[in-house]
């Protein structure tokens, strides 16, 4: 009656862990180690790998097999031979021995043949314009891989299959692996170096940890492994140190090559080395013993030589009572895992355009030119044409013509009273659409400044600007009051500071006002 995830098994070493995670598997329970993979290890990222390595290097038959088994494609044993048997053939005429092009002209493949025939052939040819991250994404989405591999592979074995696919991924994204451009590249570095994951906890599992990684945590039940360990052979190599507390420096120093011949003039050294080892012992076993809330079961195989070093089985084997583990019930039948996958995104056939811009063409070609000067601010220097801004902006604002754009945002550029305000090296401080804290025109929209910045040097002035392409904005009182209330607000932020306002026109006039 205790949950899998409500389980610790806690060992000296990793290597034993391996072990119960064997049999925890061939017993369909489920558990998680939290600790490091080693990803070129694990057989969801190597079945991933074969498939790459198909796509950079068709020939690759063995590739092929594994990438045509694994679950992203699930191909049978029929099929496979059915595919050997068109390579023999194709071979034998005289044609070709390239496995590649025995599964394209392959007659009449089956539904997992044909299926996987398709993707490979749609990846392959976006294969020089990928990026490893960019084409791995397109085969775990465009595979459907994570449900296929929940569906694939036992129900306890699910979540960590899926965290491995994610931890390639991530591989892919990570700046150590910025060498490997190309997708060659990137699947010989996975399989020559060893690229480590973590895991992601799971709280349905058994966790599988070493004594150490287990400090801090709890469970209701600790089985403690490993704990009569083999007889170690004597130390090689020692660094002894007699360094006495209040001292500035050690008393001695010596480095000894075997234990076993230490001289007699560092055995009392040796022997409080090996008493602080053995100290370093019991803590261990004190960590372990203090996980549990509830019930602590130790276990051993008893060593084949010589007296055992530590691992706590003499300290607690009198103080514990024999434990007879309760007959597994039978299993109710095989859970199927779930998983939980986002919806495709579905992007509309063009930006569509806001409602205030649909009124007329002046409207949309103010909007396309206020779009252009933004992104023009944050050009870097030197940048000499604004044609692909201008082309840009006058797409997103559905206008046929984008040199009336290009034309409008250059005089403001280029003219000598407004192009200070869009050099970067002249100012302090410069942002766009600045939102205006706590007021609203009367729908109810926030009001922004088309653009704020501060000059340079210590008595640079603050300058509110808004763009007034149209007509003569210093004669509408409506719109001076608006700018007016624009500087306030600024000047309330920067009482000590100068601030000015000003219009700025389609004919790059700069209007300021009192």
């Amino acid at each position: 009656a205790v949950a899998p995830g409500d389980i610790f098994v806690l060992s000296r070493k990793r290597a034993s862990l391996g072990l119960v995670a064997a049999a925890l598997q061939a017993r369909h329970v489920p558990h998680v180690a939290p600790e490091p993979w080693q990803l070129g290890d694990l057989p969801e990222v190597q079945d991933l790998l074969a498939v790459l390595d198909v796509l950079a290097s068709p020939g690759q038959a063995l590739s092929l097999a594994r990438a045509l088994k694994s679950p992203l494609f699930g191909a049978s044993d029929d099929d496979l031979l059915a595919w050997s048997q068109a390579g023999r053939a194709a071979f034998e005429a005289g044609r070709t021995n390239d496995p590649w092009q025995a599964l394209m002209s392959l007659a009449e493949p089956g539904p997992a043949l044909a299926r996987a025939r398709g993707l490979l052939l749609a990846w392959r040819a976006g294969l020089a314009l990928s990026t490893p991250h960019d084409l791995l994404d397109r085969i775990v989405h465009e595979g459907e891989l994570l449900p296929r591999l929940a569906a694939a592979v036992p129900a306890e074995h699910a979540a960590s299959a899926i965290d491995a696919v994610h931890a390639l991924l991530a591989a892919a994204l990570a700046p150590d692996m910025a060498h490997a451009t190309t997708v060659y590249a990137f699947v010989r570095a996975v399989r020559s170096r060893t690229l480590k994951a973590t895991p992601a906890p799971r709280a349905d599992a058994v966790q599988l940890l070493t004594v150490h990684g287990a400090k801090g945590l709890e469970a209701r039940v600790v089985f403690v492994m490993d704990t009569d360990p083999e007889s170690q052979k004597p130390e090689t190599s020692s660094l002894l140190v007699d360094w006495p507390v209040g001292r500035l420096h050690p008393a001695r120093v010596a480095f000894v090559a075997s234990e076993a011949g230490c001289p007699p003039s560092l055995q009392d050294l040796l022997a409080d080395e090996r008493a602080a080892r053995e100290r370093e012992e019991i803590n261990a076993l004190y960590v372990a013993m203090t996980r549990a809330r509830e019930r602590l079961v130790f276990s051993r195989t008893p060593p084949h030589h010589g007296r055992p070093q530590g691992g706590g089985w003499q300290r607690v084997v009198e103080q514990a009572q024999a434990w007879t583990p309760l007959q597994r019930a039978a299993a109710a039948g095989r859970a199927q895992a779930q998983v939980v996958l986002l919806p495709r995104l579905t992007r509309p056939d063009a930006t569509p355009v806001p409602a205030a811009s649909a009124s007329s063409t002046s409207v949309r070609l103010g909007l396309a030119v206020h779009r252009v000067l933004e992104w023009s601010a944050a050009r870097a220097p030197g940048a000499a044409s604004i044609t692909p801004l201008a082309v840009a902006a006058a797409a997103e604002f559905g206008l046929a013509e984008a040199d009336a754009v290009e034309a409008t945002a250059l005089r403001i550029l280029t003219s000598p009273a407004c192009a200070p305000f869009f050099d970067a090296q002249g100012l302090a401080w410069a942002g766009n659409e600045v939102p205006i804290a706590g007021v609203a025109d009367a729908a109810g929209a926030v009001l922004r400044i088309d653009r704020l910045v501060r000059m340079a040097g210590p008595t640079g002035a603050w300058w509110v600007l808004d763009y007034k392409l149209q007509g003569r904005p210093q004669d509408d009182p409506a719109q001076r009051a608006q700018l007016a209330g624009y500087r306030a607000a600024v000047q309330a932020l920067q009482p000590s500071e100068s601030v000015r306002a000003a219009f700025i026109t389609g004919q790059g006039e700069r209007i300021e006002i009192d």
